[in-house]
């Protein structure tokens, strides 16, 4: 009989090999620094002036060195994958240390929140943007702001902090985007239409941000705004998609 090894037999042993070669971890930290400004760049919340970017970039930094230490490719994921986790992860617990927004911002969000929860029941579904404007007899630009302030919020936040309510709604889009969502619950047609129901900006943004992977920066120098309103409009885009949703568009 035969113990001429098959192709697959040759590849289990290739792959055995290279799993088995010891790991260059500083060369996987030197090619992915970029993946820290990345992550940063991309944060869609409400930082303070005071807060210095360079300071996030460290603590980025620092989280790419362990996602280095901690690597096990056996795992089958991908260091890039496992590094993204690692910094965001470092940087999120870095802004938790901090008080970055105002204790009066907070009680705006507050009000917020139980004006959203008391529409949400007296219209049997998730008010509008506009709804919730004119219950708080303000612009609807100051609800952007607010919803912005609100994401942070739960962005920065322990998990049981901001678990009801507005603030489940807009914690959710942190852990996926709304792409992947609609995949995982097979509602790929109701998304599309939902998208398609936005206004040009709010869907380009959406685009750029999750599909094309831009920074926040470049999304607001394609469509001429700033980059705080690219995140304002980012928190209002994934309010109406859940609004829409919420409707069975």
């Amino acid at each position: 009989m035969s113990t001429r090894p098959t192709h697959r037999d040759s590849d289990r042993a290739r792959g055995g090999y290279e799993s088995a070669k010891p790991l260059n971890r500083e060369h996987l930290i030197q090619s992915h620094l970029p993946l820290v400004k990345h992550v940063v760049d991309r944060l869609a919340i409400r930082l303070p002036n005071w807060l210095d970017r360079e300071d996030l970039l460290e603590v980025g930094a620092v989280g790419l060195v362990q996602a280095a230490a901690s690597f096990d490719p056996s795992r089958n994921v991908t260091f890039k994958t496992h590094a993204f986790i690692r910094i965001r992860g470092a940087v999120l617990d870095e802004l938790r240390k901090h008080d970055i927004l105002p204790r009066s911002v907070r009680a705006d969000v507050r009000k917020l929140q139980e004006v959203y929860l008391d529409l949400e029941q007296k219209m049997g579904h998730p008010p509008t943007i506009d709804d919730i404007a004119v219950t708080l007899d303000v612009p609807s630009e100051k609800v952007d702001e607010l919803m912005l302030s609100a994401r942070t919020l739960t962005m920065t936040s322990l998990e049981g902090e901001s678990s009801q309510g507005l603030m489940q709604v807009l914690r959710h889009p942190t852990m996926r985007s709304p792409f992947d969502a609609a995949a995982l619950s097979d509602e790929k047609t109701r998304l599309k239409d939902a998208m398609q129901a936005l206004p040009d900006t709010e869907r380009h943004i959406l685009i750029m941000y999750y599909r094309e992977q831009l920074l926040l920066r470049e999304i607001g120098e394609i469509l001429g705004i700033s980059e705080s309103r690219v995140s304002q409009l980012h928190s209002r885009a994934l309010y109406q998609l859940h609004v829409a949703l919420s409707r069975g568009v």
